[in-house]
């Protein structure tokens, strides 16, 4: 992405220079994670090149130096390499780009309709299964939810339920919106209803 390609957009919707600046900022991450591989690479192979031209692995062979030792260098600076890009992609990347998705949204008029994961079903435990209509990537936020907890002894009675407009992640915990729990005993049934309740606060 060049610095021109957003340039009608900041523009038609009057952002500011400070505004701009955040977008590019956002953006910079995903820049670095697509450049630093290819760079990392060529670093390698300059400075190899570079050694070898000067004849400096002849100096260090006569010098006793084992071909081990001499990779030594090398191998630390991959491992750290390495531990530093598994961080760097899969925390401070997926930041950066929501913060610049929610940028877009808000400021940019891109998105508004995305369309997320819808249909989900999985087993959250042995006896438990979790049905989701709908799911927003980027607001952390799944609709028509449903809960099922089954007797862990026969698997086949459902002895919990609960159905939720809305389940969004804030503040670190999962918070059902307009929830209804239900109860199932031999012959009767429980009901409690939320307006909004955490997740540990619903026994389901």
């Amino acid at each position: 992405m060049t610095c021109f390609e957003n340039l009608d957009k900041f523009i038609d919707n009057g952002l500011s220079f400070v505004k701009v600046a955040y977008y590019y900022l956002y953006f910079i991450p995903e820049i670095i994670k697509l450049v630093s591989p290819i760079s990392v690479l060529l670093s390698t192979l300059f400075t190899a090149g570079r050694m070898v031209n000067s004849n400096e692995i002849v100096a260090v062979k006569n010098a006793g130096v084992s071909l081990m030792r001499f990779m030594y260098p090398f191998l630390l600076a991959g491992i750290v390499t390495t531990a530093l890009a598994m961080y760097f992609n899969n925390w401070i990347v997926p930041e950066a780009n929501k913060q610049k998705f929610q940028f877009e949204k808000n400021y940019m008029g891109k998105s508004k309709n995305v369309p997320g994961f819808g249909n989900l079903y999985f087993q959250d435990s042995q006896n438990q299964l979790i049905i989701i209509g709908d799911f927003k990537e980027a607001e952390m936020c799944a609709y028509k939810v449903s809960i099922l907890k089954f007797n862990p002894d026969t698997l086949a009675t459902l002895i919990e339920r609960v159905d939720a407009e809305r389940l969004k992640w804030e503040n670190g915990k999962w918070v059902f919106y307009d929830a209804a729990e239900r109860q199932f005993f031999t012959g009767t049934e429980k009901m409690n209803k939320y307006a909004s309740a955490n997740a540990d606060d619903i026994e389901a």
